[in-house]
Formats: C-alpha cells, sequence, structure tokens
C-alpha cells in the first residue's frame, strides 16, 4: 500500500507539476484502484496522505469560517501603462518580480509539519470559509509537503482556477441544459461545494504565488530560502512539491512594459484565463520599509489588461422589464469567444444608448467585455443597407400593457403594475436579494417556477407557502423544500431599513432606506403617517425623493404588502437603536461607494459604514468627506478628485470596519 501510493504520488506531480507523464492514463486508474481494494481490505493501514483521501470527508452541512493570521487583501489596479508607470515612479530603482494575475480564487493553504491542515477562500479579507474538502480533491495541491526543508509551519497562497480545457470538456459532457459561463464562475462554484465528490469531478488546478507564513525549519537550515526575496520563495515553493506559473520572472522597471506586450501575445494561446499582471518588488526587506497605504501595499500593484474587443452581427434586440417596470434592450448578437467567454447577450442600457450608437438590427457591432467581466456593444463598425430601425415596443412584451415614458426621464416604463408577470417576478428576486431578504435557497429560476406554479404572486406570498406542494415541483424534493424553508423562516428576523427597501419605491434606495428608518426611530406608523415636510427633513431626501415616498405611502397595495409580510411572521427591532460607541463611530462622515469590491457588496459595506454612524450619500458632492473606490470606478472618483474629497481604496475600508 505505501509503495503504490508513492508511486501514484510521484506520477501525479509529473502529470500535473513537471508537465511530463511517464504513464498513461489506463496504467495510473488500475493502480489507483488496486490501492482503493487494498484499503478495503486493510483500512488501519491507510495513509491520510494516500491519494485515495484526496477526496474530503464526506458532504458538509455547511461552511465553517477560518481567520487569517494575516489578511488577504487586495492590490491597488493600473488600467493602463501610464497608471502603471506613475506607480513605479520613486521605486523604479527596485528588483521586480512579473506574475500573471490567473482569473480565478484566491486561496490560503496551511500545513503543520508538512501535512495539509486546512484551506480557506479570502473571505472579506479577515474571515474565509473552511474549503478544505475541496482543496483535497485539487491535484496541484500538495496534501504532504517534500524534501528536507520543511517548516513546521508554513502558509501559502495562490490563485485555484479552472483550465479551459477542462471547461469545454465539463459543457460537453452536461449538454445544452447544464453548462457553465466561464472559468472563473466554474471555479468559484467548485470550491463552494458542500459535496467534495461533486467538486472531485470538477478538476481545478492552483498556482502558488505567495508565503504568508515559514516558521520552524529545520536547525541544519540557518536561513530560511524564503526570507530575503520574493522569487527564492517561488522557487522554495516549487522545490516543496507546489506548481508555480512558468511565466513568473525577475525583471527592472525598464521591462515592465515588453514583459505585458509578451504576456499578452500568447494570452489567448494559455489554457487557462489571465486578467492582468502581478507586479512585486522581489526584495521582502524593501517590501517591509515601503510598507502599506491605505492598507494595500506600496510594493505591488495589479496591471489589468484592456478590455478585449470582437466583431460580430446584431441580430435582434429584446426588451427585458425590471422589479420597477422599466424596459431595458438587451442586444442577440452572432455568439462570439471572447477572453475565453462565448458572448451572445449584451446590455445596452436605454433607447438614448441606442441613439448615440447609431445602432440598428443587421449591424456589425464591436463588443468589448468591460474589466474581462460585462460584455458590452461600444461601438458600430458597418451598417448594411437592410438594416432594421431598433424601437421601443407601444405595449408590454410581457403584460400586453402601454409602455409610457415619463416627462424629463431616459427610462420607458410598463404601466402594468403588479399585474405584470414579468415585473412580479424581478420583485419577489429582488426582495430575496442577499442585500435585502436574503432568503437562502431561492434561486431566480425557482423564483420563475413559483410564478409559474401559481404558488407566488407577490414577495409575502413566500411566507404562506405550503412546503409540501413546493417538494413536488420538477427538480424540488424534500432536502429542497426544507432549505427553502429554513430560508424563508430565518429571513421573518429583519430590520425595518430592509422592509422599506423591500417594496421597491422609486428612487428611494437602501441607504435611503436607512436614514429613513433612522431619522424616525424605527417607527412604521410614523413614517406611514409622514408628511412630504416631514419627509424633506430626512437625510438625503430632496423633493423628488420625498413626493415618491409619499405617494408610495398612501398606496394601499403597499400597506397590504406590508401587513401581509406582518401576518406572516415578519419582525423587527423598534424604537431608537443604540449608537456606536465613539471609539469605533464615523459619526459625522460623509461617504460615497463607486466600483466593486471583491471582500462585500456595496450594499453590505454601506450597511457596516451606517452601523458605525456614517451617512452613505449616492452621489459625490462638497459636502462628502470620503469616497471609496473599488474596481472599475468612473466618474464619481474623477469628480471627487477634482473637488479634493479624500479617496480611499477597499483596503482602508475594511481597516475603518475593522477598527
Amino acid at each position: 500500500m505505501a509503495d503504490l501510493s508513492a508511486q501514484l504520488i510521484q506520477w501525479a506531480k509529473e502529470y500535473y507539476l513537471l508537465d511530463s507523464p511517464t504513464v498513461c492514463d489506463q496504467r495510473y486508474d488500475r493502480a489507483f484502484r488496486e490501492l482503493q481494494e487494498l484499503e478495503k481490505q486493510f483500512p488501519e493501514f491507510i495513509n491520510h496522505n494516500s491519494p485515495t483521501q484526496r477526496v474530503g470527508g464526506g458532504r458538509l452541512s455547511s461552511f465553517g469560517e477560518i481567520r487569517h493570521a494575516t489578511p488577504m487583501l487586495s492590490l491597488n489596479n493600473a488600467l493602463d501603462m501610464d497608471e502603471l508607470n506613475k506607480f513605479v515612479v520613486g521605486t523604479s530603482e527596485h528588483e521586480w518580480v512579473a506574475e500573471p494575475k490567473i482569473d480565478g480564487l484566491a486561496l490560503s493553504l496551511y500545513y503543520v509539519d508538512g501535512k495539509l491542515a486546512y484551506a480557506a477562500t479570502r473571505g472579506d479579507g479577515q474571515v474565509g470559509e473552511d474549503v478544505t474538502h475541496n482543496a483535497k480533491t485539487i491535484q496541484s495541491i500538495p496534501i504532504q509537503l517534500e524534501g528536507p526543508m520543511i517548516p513546521n509551519r508554513l502558509e501559502v497562497r495562490g490563485e485555484v482556477f479552472m483550465r479551459k480545457s477542462t471547461l469545454d470538456r465539463l459543457n460537453k459532457q452536461g449538454g445544452s441544459d447544464r453548462k457553465f459561463a466561464n472559468c472563473r464562475n466554474a471555479a468559484a462554484g467548485t470550491m463552494r461545494q458542500l459535496d467534495s465528490a461533486k467538486a472531485m469531478r470538477r478538476p481545478l488546478d492552483f498556482f502558488a504565488y505567495s508565503i504568508a507564513e515559514c516558521s520552524g525549519l529545520p536547525k541544519s537550515i540557518k536561513t530560511s530560502p524564503a526570507a530575503e526575496y520574493h522569487y527564492s520563495a517561488l522557487k522554495f515553493l516549487k522545490q516543496i512539491g507546489f506548481q508555480v506559473n512558468e511565466y513568473s520572472q525577475v525583471l527592472t522597471s525598464k521591462d515592465m512594459e515588453s514583459y505585458c506586450e509578451k504576456l499578452a501575445s500568447v494570452r489567448d494561446s494559455l489554457d487557462y484565463l489571465v486578467d492582468g499582471i502581478v507586479f512585486k518588488v522581489n526584495s521582502l526587506f524593501s517590501q517591509a520599509e515601503l510598507g502599506f497605504v491605505s492598507r494595500a501595499p506600496r510594493w505591488a500593484i495589479a496591471y489589468k489588461f484592456p478590455s478585449d474587443t470582437r466583431e460580430t452581427t446584431l441580430t435582434a434586440v429584446d426588451f427585458q422589464i425590471g422589479s420597477s417596470g422599466v424596459l431595458c434592450p438587451v442586444a442577440r448578437l452572432s455568439p462570439i469567444a471572447i477572453g475565453g467567454v462565448t458572448v451572445s447577450n449584451a446590455t445596452l442600457h436605454n433607447m438614448e444608448e441606442i441613439e448615440r450608437l447609431g445602432l440598428a438590427i443587421g449591424d456589425t457591432v464591436v463588443v468589448s467585455r468591460a474589466a474581462d467581466v460585462i460584455p458590452k456593444v461600444s461601438s458600430v463598425s458597418a451598417r448594411p443597407e437592410n438594416r432594421t430601425p431598433i424601437l421601443m415596443p407601444s405595449v408590454c412584451p410581457s403584460c400586453s400593457s402601454p409602455v409610457a415614458r415619463m416627462e424629463g426621464q431616459v427610462a420607458y416604463r410598463c404601466t402594468g403594475g403588479s399585474s405584470c408577470p414579468a415585473q412580479a417576478v424581478a420583485l419577489i428576486k429582488r426582495f430575496a436579494r442577499r442585500d435585502i431578504m436574503d432568503i437562502d435557497g431561492l434561486g431566480e429560476r425557482l423564483v420563475e417556477q413559483l410564478y409559474e406554479a401559481d404558488f407566488i404572486r407577490r414577495p409575502s406570498d413566500l411566507y404562506y407557502l405550503c412546503y409540501h406542494a413546493v417538494a413536488e415541483l420538477p427538480g424540488m424534493g424534500k432536502k429542497s423544500a426544507e432549505k427553502l424553508k429554513k430560508g424563508i423562516q430565518a429571513s421573518r428576523e429583519t430590520t425595518l431599513d430592509k422592509v422599506l427597501a423591500a417594496q421597491n419605491i422609486r428612487e428611494v434606495g437602501r441607504s435611503a432606506c436607512r436614514e429613513l428608518a433612522k431619522h424616525f426611530h424605527n417607527d412604521l406608523d410614523a413614517i406611514l403617517a409622514a408628511t412630504q415636510e416631514q419627509l424633506l427633513e430626512v437625510e438625503l431626501f430632496g423633493p423628488v425623493m420625498a413626493e415618491l415616498a409619499y405617494e408610495a405611502f398612501r398606496d394601499p397595495e403597499l400597506i397590504k404588502e406590508i401587513s401581509r409580510l406582518r401576518y406572516g411572521g415578519m419582525q423587527w427591532p423598534e424604537g431608537s437603536q443604540p449608537v456606536p460607541s465613539s471609539e469605533s463611530t464615523l459619526s459625522g462622515e460623509v461617504w460615497v461607494l463607486t466600483g466593486t469590491f471583491d471582500s462585500m457588496t456595496r450594499s453590505e459595506a454601506e450597511a457596516r459604514l451606517a452601523a458605525k454612524g456614517c451617512r452613505v450619500a449616492s452621489s459625490v458632492s462638497k459636502n462628502v468627506t470620503t469616497l471609496c473606490a473599488g474596481a472599475k470606478a468612473g466618474s464619481k472618483l474623477a469628480k471627487a478628485e477634482k473637488l479634493g474629497v479624500k479617496v480611499v481604496d477597499e483596503g482602508y475600508l475594511l481597516s475603518v470596519l475593522e477598527a
């Protein structure tokens, strides 16, 4: 058993790490099955390092939490060469290490005496999810480290990803009804499987890119191989069994641009998605000297590749209806591959955008993936003679109610209200969202199923469901129905601001609902009875918002919906809530959030800032004290810089929230 285990480990290393297999798959599989049979006969001799033990300990009921000893924070981004050069100014004399930025999922691996103790996701940067059971299924993650230089404690960080070839194979196996959208989503979904056997059937890979802790080396080793230089740390990781990206190299600041061009030229030919390059100062001593700014390192930056673009044909335009009744045009495109993802749809935002582009059906359009994520029609490259104009429908595609454009607004709306099936379904989906009622087990497809089965017509119907009937729906069953029941029960304990936000009042967003609940001391009756003048006294409320809220609170349907939620068991704290202590409060500060964040959604960030007494505004003005800019920050960042507003990043935000 020991000999077979050692041989299989060596063969796996040759295949996954060295890319030079010495045996065929059939021989490996025969040896693997032979070891499995022996372990069935003699379970007392099973070694934890056996290849058969890579499937973790069965199915978990939920993920545990692991607090990172050293926070896993994000890097600042450079979106072009000018930004990269500006970052390098002042540190140009340093030697740098360039590494491809893999498009996957950050992971921390912790080893004790050479054995994998646990694996954790980034989470919010401070606390991650325990995914050890799934990490064990990844062949390029060693369960037992090799060599004479194994430390007592070692924390390795890197990126979990799915190869393009693996995604293609899984999608072919799954057929047309079950396909993964892209490698990133497939990797993230696999690592979040509670059943490690399912994760095993979706092979993932891992590149190590740093050491967060290395202590307790053998006495014969006087100096840690990872003590002085980052590149030495990468070589050390490779020696003890980790896969390190082959394109990692040492260079000077003068070589950065040519390295970017070189990697960009081979990017599409790689079997994994690369969305940029990470540059790190090689000397660890210099890293310590340079330190951090707003808890983002001064010694590292992520250069993002420009958006990938392709040409294709606009074949049609559909109009989707949102929870507020707004009709959003969606471009249907002849499918094209951009950055490893097949794109066949793209948002067109509104009719003004269509007019700006001069767009018509039949045009050849240039499609880009903004920040390698969101497909966008950026321009028109050819207009054929037989092109068809794009017209806003006069009636709603879902309910045939008239479509109207309010004076002074860009948006066109369906006038059908709650009687419009598309609006009703969108509203229920919005209600169940993580930042509102956070109903676990209620996915978008299930909302559609429940609506089609006539089980729900409005959000409050969720609290009166017959779960025996739900269990009989196609694809459900008792376990899924029970999960939904638990999720709905948990959502009954909520806060008044979320109840107000769930009503989807036009122009009254999450921040405004928090201010509304705070101003009226969580007194729902006082809010419903408030005059427009009283609503104008609420922070963030202007004349338009006050008028729309006043009208909404006198709508019999809204009153009825809130009453049904209450009768369905929904409850929230009433009266004034405790004010945060002066040590942690941001009282008096006004923040604006823009862009996207890795560690949390913007709604979660707004809620946590509000809990510290901070007011979160939706637009930048001279009254704003701080703007927090995440990835893909746009015009708000430019306006803040123009007005001299303090600008911080996600790392600073985390430090404030954890203070």
